[in-house]
């Protein structure tokens, strides 16, 4: 989920979704009032298999400007609505050349996703420089808190970074299983431990030397979940590519 800074507004959505701009709060030239304009910050997000470190987001930044700041941030993991804990994301940010506008920031943001790497590129180019055109009398430009648009922009994309959070569901990495009379029940959670909550779980039973549907369900937002299992097994529990161990 990718949250707005609190000044910006939704402008456009690309067609599939997967990027988008907002709309800011006006600058302004300080020796001409009428000179100015609305800010801006961009998106796009896209899922990679390159791993989640520095020499990916250096490869996949959009304009090859010099790095002014690096770090980890804390991504808030959320399932079925609540917070269940963090995946450690890696981020570069970016600077706009004297010939590119030294107003204009650019980061990259990588997410380790269970062996993907989800990607966020966050660009700030409007305004593009802090002069107004100080030649000409018209000074600098300022936001209407009076800020530089360059300190302005590079705040912006930060406070973007650290309002991301993950909720989409990951492959389930462990599956638990245990038979509690005439019910199966475990627990299905990713590769970070997290809860794989809204995973389907099919029950098989065995006949023979194959193994049959017997239910099907879908684990709670904790990750847990329940299967009535009548009858006698084996049995088994099914969870993406997870397996339990054979249930008696």
């Amino acid at each position: 989920m990718i949250d707005s800074p609190p000044d910006y507004v939704l402008d456009s959505v690309g067609r599939l979704g997967n990027d988008a701009s907002w709309k800011g709060p006006r600058y302004q030239a300080t020796g001409r009032a009428s000179l100015g304009g609305d800010s801006g910050l961009g998106w796009s997000a896209g899922i990679y298999r390159q791993p989640a470190n520095r020499q990916t987001i250096i490869d996949l930044l959009v304009h090859d400007w010099m790095p002014v700041a690096e770090g980890t941030e804390a991504i808030e993991r959320r399932v079925g609505g609540q917070d269940v804990g963090s995946i450690t994301g890696v981020w570069v940010l970016t600077q706009g050349s004297a010939m590119a506008g030294q107003a204009r920031h650019e980061a990259g943001l990588a997410i380790p996703l269970c062996g993907r790497t989800a990607y966020l590129g966050i660009s700030a180019l409007t305004p593009s420089g802090d002069s107004a055109g100080g030649a000409m009398g018209f000074g600098e430009y300022r936001m209407a808190n009076g800020s530089l648009p360059s300190a302005w922009n590079r705040a912006q994309v930060l406070t973007t970074i650290r309002g991301i959070s993950v909720g989409e569901p990951l492959p389930a990495a462990r599956l638990t299983a245990t038979r509690r009379s005439k019910t199966i029940a475990g627990r299905v959670t990713d590769c970070n431990g997290h809860p794989a909550g809204g995973t389907a779980v099919k029950l098989e039973r065995r006949a023979g030397r194959t193994w049959r549907a017997a239910g099907r369900g879908v684990t709670r937002a904790d990750g847990s979940y329940a299967l009535a299992a009548g009858g006698t097994g084996p049995f088994r529990v099914v969870a993406g590519s997870r397996r339990s161990a054979t249930i008696k």
